[in-house]
């Protein structure tokens, strides 16, 4: 039997009626967002920001609040008045809107103590026309009310923070020999600051996100087929 999606499948050719039926309960969004559509390890979104430049907790700190600030203007403008325009203009819309909320975003940040830019290189500015802002407007918000909207965009930042703030973390101890600068007595091997590090700790969490699902469908699976046998 052919699983549903939690959430119903967009269509580009009828977007004022997906308007009026897509609206997903709060707990749905959650659950895509951190589990059965994680942004990263299921979707494979914004995968090089995530898998290279997140070397250590800073960083990762860095990219999410810098993917949220970049989201946020394309999610909205999809919702509000998205379904108004052909998606040849809305597309080069989502990224001027990003690029225009990544200047003051930088200028803020680079204020904040602690904050380092030099080691993120150009994944940084990448994250204007990352494959997250676009999925985020053109296949999310662009059928959902502007409260969705936002609170899917929320939900998934947070969560490739998440995933972002554990892989940098576990490099920076295990690879540099401190967190947050601050000396941590750890057997460290600095390969694992390098690039294909990122891959290999990606594919182990990718293992375990899987096995949870795995796990959530059974036990669902488990629950339904018991109430049936009580109902007979």
């Amino acid at each position: 039997m052919k699983r549903k999606e939690i959430i119903r499948p967009i269509s580009d050719e009828n977007i004022k009626t997906e308007r009026h039926i897509r609206k997903p309960a709060v707990k749905q969004i959650f659950s895509r967002n951190f589990l059965f559509a994680h942004p990263v390890l299921i979707r494979g979104l914004a995968l090089a920001p995530a898998l290279v430049a997140s070397i250590d907790a800073r960083n990762s700190l860095v990219l999410t609040i810098m993917l949220l600030v970049l989201s946020l203007p394309g999610s909205l403008f999809a919702s509000f008045v998205g379904d108004r325009l052909p998606k040849f203009l809305r597309v080069p819309i989502y990224v001027l809107l990003a690029a225009g909320a990544y200047i003051p975003a930088y200028l803020l940040l680079e204020k904040i103590p602690y904050t380092v830019f030099g080691n993120l290189g150009v994944f940084l500015p990448l994250l204007v026309v990352s494959s997250f802002v676009y999925n985020r407007a053109e296949k999310e918000s662009l059928t959902l009310p502007w409260y969705l909207a936002l609170l899917d965009t929320l939900c998934g930042a947070l969560s490739f923070g998440i995933f972002s703030f554990i892989l940098g973390s576990i490099r920076e101890i295990f690879g540099a020999g401190h967190f947050f600068g601050i000396p941590v007595n750890v057997p460290s091997h600095s390969g694992l600051l390098l690039p294909f590090a990122g891959f290999i700790l990606a594919g182990f969490l990718a293992a375990l996100i899987q096995s949870l699902i795995r796990y959530l469908r059974q036990h669902k699976d488990q629950q339904q087929n018991t109430g049936g046998d009580e109902a007979l």
